[in-house]
């Protein structure tokens, strides 16, 4: 099997994966087996096992087989505070079950004060909301890896809604990025191209935001009836920055329109 065809390959390690291996090796199975069950490469579960064990010095043994010994001699071997205490020390955040359940209620419950992608600057006419700081607090994990999770989740990539939901420490880092990211934001064209089936181009025109892009696409659509492969795209361009904004979106005129995909959203882990 393929790095490629491992679900969890690069994925970052949360309470899952570590409970896997255990019960991988609760059950005698190989290392190989052990790796499929977690998703992951074999080397990845040997390397990670050092997360699992204390280190001893005196031992040439590697942390796999110790940890291996380990659950053989004891099955009940309390491993997750160890665990802990390496992502403490590495100063990694650990996502369990129910910092994952806080997270995602937190995010659910918390109602968007504007429109997502807008800044609210005028915070001086209501307090902002505290969530974010309350999740810290909670679960002892930085603001910006939460930040991360919520990204990896799959529930927001937009950092400057993060802030609009969950409030964000002033001089922190979330609160900083999403100022940048509001600014660009403020600045940012919407470009509808559209190319026949070679390649050519047919339309282009910019527009100030992404429902007048696509307001000019549907009036356009009757113009092309001549070319009924043509393809249009859909991207926000902000002068020194390139596409950013919305994800690009894609197609013809004839199908719904598809995101293209956005490989910088994509939140690879160790």
């Amino acid at each position: 099997m393929t790095s490629r065809e491992l679900p969890r390959h690069y994925h970052v390690w949360d309470a899952w994966d570590y409970r896997m291996v255990v019960a991988g090796c609760l059950e005698g199975l190989s290392d190989e087996q052990v790796a499929r069950k977690v998703g992951r490469t074999v080397a990845a579960i040997r390397d990670r096992a050092e997360y699992f064990i204390d280190p001893d010095p005196g031992s040439t043994r590697s942390a796999w087989s110790r940890l291996r010994e380990e659950l053989a001699l004891d099955p009940d071997y309390d491993w997750e505070p160890v665990v802990r205490r390496h992502h403490d020390a590495e100063q990694l955040p650990y996502w369990d079950e129910a910092a994952d359940e806080l997270l995602e209620r937190t995010w659910a419950h918390a109602a968007p004060v504007v429109p997502a992608g807008r800044w609210p600057w005028n915070r001086a006419k209501q307090e902002p909301p505290r969530h974010l700081a309350q999740l810290e607090e909670a679960l002892g994990i930085h603001e910006f890896e939460i930040f991360k999770r919520l990204r990896y989740k799959a529930l927001t990539t937009d950092i400057c809604e993060v802030v609009e939901r969950l409030g964000a420490a002033e001089n922190g880092v979330v609160a900083a990025r999403a100022r940048i990211l509001a600014d660009r934001h403020a600045v940012t064209l919407y470009m509808l191209v559209v190319t026949d089936e070679s390649g050519g181009v047919l339309h282009t025109s910019l527009h100030p935001d992404l429902p007048a892009a696509v307001a000019a696409k549907d009036s356009a659509a009757a113009g092309f009836a001549k070319h009924p492969l043509a393809v249009w795209t859909i991207s926000g361009r902000s002068v020194g920055d390139g596409i950013l904004g919305d994800k690009p979106l894609t197609g013809s005129f004839e199908i719904a329109a598809t995101p293209i995909v956005d490989l910088d959203a994509l939140d690879f882990g160790a």
